[in-house]
């Protein structure tokens, strides 16, 4: 009797171990080029990645490509998803895309493939079945070094924007500005002519540049300080002569307000937001 309860056991562990086996076994098999970080740049890196669904059951998989810049106030980051629906036994050739932005300094980047029940939940590591990781390095070249050095000043909210949101994107300007050629703008900032190429094409399809024969014209101000410096003294001109006037006006702001309201011209009532002119009440 104890040897068949020994035996019943050993069949039922065995059978336990089968179901284990058959739960984790990889329906998914991934094989995806070796990514040689030194040859990394600013613009769009493609890597093929070969896809098999070798299981029962259709299979939903994400190929996504983080990369994200570590030096700077506030570094931009790029993320670019490709998703990929598989029946029983298909195989594809995806694409893993690295898109790194135009940034100086150190950059790091993961590529991974999620096994998902559906593209539009949110990605959990525990889904990621296969992933490269690395790191890398954009010097500042010595031409663009002085601008790097001063830093940017963009109207607010303009900086963290996807369009504005590299050290590239802000340095362009005033190398236009001067005139400067698609080949100088590369050698300037350090880059491929494809990738100033491809940058001032997108820019110039949001209205921020011109295109004139093989020549680009700026729609952006791009002061530098030595002309800001004759700027500031005219603005600050401006500024104190407006304050003095402001300050002046105040002293009787309550009275020109009791006048409109007396004139009808106004509510009375300082919180009736349907009357536009109640923002008089918030000097």
């Amino acid at each position: 009797m104890r040897g068949f309860r020994i035996a019943v056991l050993l069949v039922f562990a065995l059978i336990l171990r089968s179901e284990t086996w058959a739960d984790t076994a990889p329906d998914v098999v991934i094989q995806a080029p070796e990514i040689d970080a030194s040859k990394l740049g600013w613009g769009r890196h493609t890597f093929p990645v070969k896809i098999a669904n070798k299981g029962e059951y259709l299979k939903y998989i994400s190929v996504v490509g983080y990369v994200k810049c570590l030096t700077g106030e506030n570094p931009p980051n790029r993320k670019v998803f490709k998703n990929y629906a598989l029946f029983p036994g298909d195989s594809v050739t995806g694409e893993g895309i690295l898109f790194v932005p135009g940034n100086y300094g150190d950059i790091s980047f993961e590529l991974k493939v999620y096994d998902v029940i559906d593209t539009l939940d949110q990605l959990m590591e525990s889904q990621a079945i296969n992933s490269q990781t690395g790191k890398f390095s954009v010097p500042v070249p010595d031409a663009v070094t002085p601008y790097m050095k001063k830093g940017f000043t963009l109207p607010p909210l303009v900086g963290r924007h996807i369009d504005f949101d590299n050290d590239f994107s802000k340095i362009a300007p005033f190398l236009i500005a001067k005139g400067k050629s698609v080949g100088e703008i590369a050698k300037a900032t350090g880059c491929d002519t494809s990738y100033v190429v491809q940058e001032l094409g997108y820019l110039t399809a949001g209205n921020y540049y011109r295109k004139e024969g093989s020549a680009y014209l700026s729609s952006i101000a791009a002061i530098e300080e030595e002309e800001a410096a004759g700027e500031k003294i005219l603005a600050m001109k401006v500024a104190e002569s407006l304050a003095a006037k402001l300050s002046e006006n105040c002293k009787s702001y309550r009275q020109v307000i009791d006048s409109l309201v007396k004139s009808d011209m106004l509510d009375a009532d300082s919180n009736s937001f349907m009357d536009g002119g109640t923002i008089l009440y918030r000097p």
